[in-house]
């Protein structure tokens, strides 16, 4: 392959304005990573990492990534602070995708274009919020963007093949999701087959890059499946999930999500379908060379297929699908219209500063400030490590039971049509629930809608067991209506509990005044009192309880 592009020196004072788009950018960035609020899947994904420490889990596909991350728990006590610790790799995988993406568009359209093919990128309100966030989605694009930097060098050499290949194994241990570039590299390798003429020779060489990464993927899986003992548990893992992502029977899966980003991004999106017919012009009316050329450069909109089929283009998921894409901005940006008319140029500058402004703005309007409060007052409460139900693994110091409450986690849940908690209950006797989804929320059973609510006997179960204690968090406890006549309860997380009550109860045959400690068994007990009142049994010894009420928001408020 060779370049396309022409040439255009840019003016110092427009260097000095990307210069300072580019400062604000980074800075922007970095303020999301330490304020931007958490995502429930990011808290998952630390969950992981601690099974993965604690020898539990022993999944070899899409766990390498985690021998590296041993340090984070030891950061802080408190889960934000370890997952905005991990944002900070994540940004540097970011910064080197936008790297990636300047040298492959700096290889066919000017610098002006490369750089703003950047800025479009890292301003796409999607990639702004998420493109730091702790998922494997920046570690596999900014392997996979190395990987396409170096296969449209066009001066290959057996080193850089080799190179390739190993970024492409190794992306594909980081994700499974790593085979949606499969076309594009296959579109470079027969673009670069077609320019030298179809030889032998190149078909040869270029065959080396699917061979050398297949070897690459099978070496890393072997070695990440030996240290971790299970070599046959990927193949579980394909199996169990390639059929509910791909295969969901629904088309469009997340048609809100693209129409939003389509409303919110405008000028990306016109600019991507400029350099989108550009290409396609280019395609049709440029010599033999440059036609293979623009057919590589086209194949780097296929990741956005996936939108038809795959069942997780999450909003998170934009920065995998837009990364290679962007070359399209660059396709648009490198043309008469714009690269011999200085104002023009410009005023494309000065609308994604205002784009800047404006993603920046929206992102600060969710913050982390109420998870973190929230994970500090559980610690405080609960210093030692104990079993907990939740969405999904907020505290991931402790241990979660219970399924995760995903919509794909759900329906899976509905599909079984099985009562999980009352075992769940009897068998662990979970200390805390941490209601960050409204489906845990067991004072307002009213705010549920269809595809949230637990089974009546799930939702009966955590209900009588638990009360609330403060913000989204429930801890064991029962609430007693009692008088004269004896009534009995049952009792099944056994422990230490606070009587809270106006006067002296008897529980048991003994009496107790507001504010006692009694200690029941997992059994059932008998209670009166000689004045009727409500009586709240709180697991614990006076837990901990914050003086403040907590703010009447949720824990988390979505993508």
């Amino acid at each position: 392959m060779t370049t396309v592009g022409r040439r255009a020196a840019m003016a110092p004072y427009q260097k000095s304005l990307i210069s300072c788009v580019l400062a604000a950018l980074f800075i922007a960035q970095v303020v999301m990573v330490m304020k931007f609020e958490i995502n429930w899947d990011e808290f998952f994904m630390l969950d992981w990492l601690y099974q993965f420490q604690r020898g539990e889990l022993l999944q070899p596909l899409q766990t390498i990534y985690l021998h590296f991350l041993g340090w984070v728990p030891n950061i802080s006590g408190n889960e934000v602070n370890q997952i905005v610790a991990v944002r900070f790799i994540m940004l540097g995988c970011t910064v080197g995708t936008c790297l990636c993406i300047f040298g492959i568009a700096r290889r066919f359209f000017n610098s002006f274009a490369a750089l703003i093919a950047v800025i479009s990128f890292m301003t796409f309100s999607y990639v702004f919020r998420h493109g730091m966030s702790f998922r494997a989605d920046a570690i596999v694009v900014c392997t996979l963007m190395a990987a396409l930097f170096f296969a449209t060098d066009p001066r290959q050499s057996p080193l850089k093949i080799t190179i390739t290949g190993f970024l492409i194994g190794l992306a594909g241990m980081v994700t499974i999701k790593a085979i949606f570039y499969a076309p594009i590299f296959a579109a470079i390798l027969l673009a670069r087959w077609a320019n030298h003429g179809w030889s032998r020779r190149a078909f040869l060489q270029g065959m080396l890059l699917p061979i050398m990464a297949a070897l690459s993927f099978i070496a890393l899986y072997v070695l990440n499946a030996a240290l971790l003992g299970d070599v046959g548990a990927g193949v579980n893992y394909i199996a169990e999930n390639t059929g509910p992502s791909v295969l969901a029977g629904r088309f469009f899966p997340e048609w809100a999500a693209f129409t939003w980003a389509v409303r919110s991004n405008p000028f990306y999106v016109i600019l991507f379908v400029l350099g989108g017919y550009f290409l396609i012009s280019d395609l049709f009316n440029g010599n033999a060379r440059n036609k293979w050329i623009s057919f590589s450069l086209i194949s780097f909109a296929a990741p956005l297929t996936t939108l038809f089929f795959y069942t997780h283009t999450h909003p998170y998921f934009y920065t995998f699908m837009l990364a290679p894409a962007s070359i399209f901005i660059a396709s648009a940006i490198d043309r008469p219209y714009l690269r011999n008319e200085p104002k023009r140029m410009n005023m494309v500058l000065g609308i994604l500063a205002l784009s800047l402004t404006g993603v920046t703005i929206q992102g600060m309007k969710q913050t982390l400030d109420y998870q973190y409060k929230t994970v500090d007052i559980i610690h405080s409460i609960f210093p030692q490590p104990v079993d907990y139900i939740d969405r999904s693994s907020m505290i991931s110091s402790h241990r979660k039971h219970g399924i995760f409450m995903s919509g794909w986690g759900m329906r899976d849940y509905y599909h079984a049509n099985q009562v999980i908690f009352p075992s769940i209950l009897e068998e662990s006797e979970p200390k805390f629930i941490l209601a960050n989804i409204d489906t845990l929320d067991l004072d307002h059973p009213e705010k549920l809608r269809s595809g949230k609510v637990l089974f009546a006997k799930d939702f009966q179960a955590l209900r009588s067991n638990y009360i609330h204690h403060w913000g989204a968090i429930y801890v064991p406890g029962k609430i007693l209506n009692v008088d004269q006549s004896r009534s009995s309860f049952d009792v099944i997380i056994s422990g230490t509990y606070t009587i809270e009550s106006e006067h002296v109860i008897t529980i048991n045959g003994s009496s107790y005044s507001p504010g006692d400690f009694i200690t029941l068994s997992r059994s059932s007990h008998e209670v009166s009192a000689a004045t009727p009142h409500t009586v709240i049994l709180r697991w614990g010894e006076n837990l901990y309880k914050p003086a403040e009420n907590a703010a009447k928001q949720p824990l988390f408020h979505g993508f």
